[in-house]
């Protein structure tokens, strides 16, 4: 059967329209001749399939009689009699709306796509940039406070040794704000890496106390530090970034506590030859938050809420970069707080054992301590280290 002598057209209104014709000027049209060779051509398998007694659907581009371009689902359903296929009928449904709106929707997502590479782009190169530019704005910074510190041991005049200690504080608050932006700008170009060595996590612990120790003073706080059993000191990971994460927890628990107390604790979960899982957390008695403003409190930037910056001070960056830390280390940073009735922010983590062992005087096994202290938190710490 010839394709074209086969699909001889019957018509509507809707058809008309769409090819611009009049009733008479359709009489004895075969297909190939209203849709042209080009568009047959196209059509064609699905014409000779029809013809085959094979019910066809699918979509199709034309050019409308004015010009524009149409999209239509069209459907060629054989006409069979008697087990012979005398022809099809076609159905097509006018779609030019809805694909329209498609191809909109689609370009927009395009350029969508395009403004959200170049904004991670742009990102990425300003966090490239200030990864890259932390030594020249330390260094500056690091000659500042060694300049104040030298003048603070110099023979002055009681005002000025009082304007040093000034400087000396807003130098080292500085220094503390720049390190935040650095390190998280650092973190956000992947330029952070762990460094992985033996460490003595007691004297991470020491080290964390000597620093803390005046700060909570200032505000009368007990300041409780609860170390590691004995024989677990000698770990191997990143004991900076660890040291990082302990002391913004700490630091953040004196900064919101006004009376009270601020405990730092270590346990163990389980530990055999190889590895061991450490608990760390800190807990304090201080203004707590919501369990609303917790959702915020890991947002780079973002503190509890607005007073809390104005009261506090901060860049809000602490919490996030610990986040970030841990996530590094395999942990995850997680809090437990109310409002007014303080906060606990706690993570584990699993370290590999280093090959350092601790010593211990044989003369101080089994020997019984009396713990005295008016401070319930302070003898919880002394128990666990005794």
């Amino acid at each position: 059967m010839n394709c074209s002598a086969a699909a001889r057209l019957g018509h509507n209104h809707a058809y008309l329209e769409w090819f611009g014709r009049e009733p008479a000027a359709m009489l004895g049209v075969s297909m190939q001749d209203l849709l042209g060779e080009q568009v047959f051509a196209l059509n064609e398998p699905y014409i000779r399939a029809a013809l085959r007694g094979e019910l066809q659907h699918f979509e199709r581009t034309l050019t409308k009689a004015d010009g524009s371009i149409g999209y239509a689902l069209a459907s060629y359903i054989p006409d069979v009699f008697e087990g012979k296929v005398r022809g099809f009928h076609v159905l097509v449904t006018d779609v030019s709306d809805i694909k329209q709106a498609e191809l909109r929707m689609a370009s927009l997502n395009r350029e969508l796509e395009i403004k959200r590479q170049e904004a991670e782009r742009a990102t990425q190169a300003k966090s490239e940039f200030l990864s890259n530019m932390s030594h020249e704005i330390r260094t500056p910074m690091n000659g500042v406070l060694g300049l104040a510190y030298l003048l603070s041991k110099a023979e002055l005049p009681n005002e000025a040794t009082q304007l040093v200690r000034k400087l000396q504080s807003s130098g080292l608050t500085l220094q503390r704000i720049l390190d935040d932006i650095l390190d998280y700008a650092k973190i956000e170009a992947s330029g952070m890496t762990l460094e992985m060595a033996e460490f003595d996590l007691l004297d991470m612990i020491n080290n964390v106390s000597v620093m803390m120790e005046a700060s909570a003073a200032a505000k009368n706080l007990e300041l409780a530090i609860s170390p590691p059993l004995f024989g677990m000191n000698h770990l191997i990971g990143d004991q900076v970034r660890l040291s990082q994460v302990v002391m913004n927890l700490v630091v953040n628990a004196i900064k919101f506590t006004k009376s009270g107390f601020v405990a730092f604790r270590i346990s163990c979960l389980k530990k055999d030859d190889a590895e061991i899982t450490l608990h760390f957390e800190v807990e304090d008695s201080g203004i707590g938050v919501s369990q609303e403003q917790i959702d915020k409190l890991f947002v780079p930037f973002q503190q509890a809420d607005v007073s809390t910056t104005r009261q506090f001070g901060g860049t809000g960056l602490g919490l996030s970069i610990s986040k970030r830390l841990l996530e590094m280390m395999g942990s995850t940073l997680q809090v437990q707080s109310e409002l007014g009735q303080g906060s606990r922010f706690y993570f584990d983590v699993t370290f590999k054992r280093g090959t350092t062992r601790d010593a211990l005087t044989i003369e101080l096994r089994g020997l019984s301590v009396v713990i005295a202290d008016d401070s319930e938190v302070s003898r919880d710490a002394l128990r666990a280290t005794a």
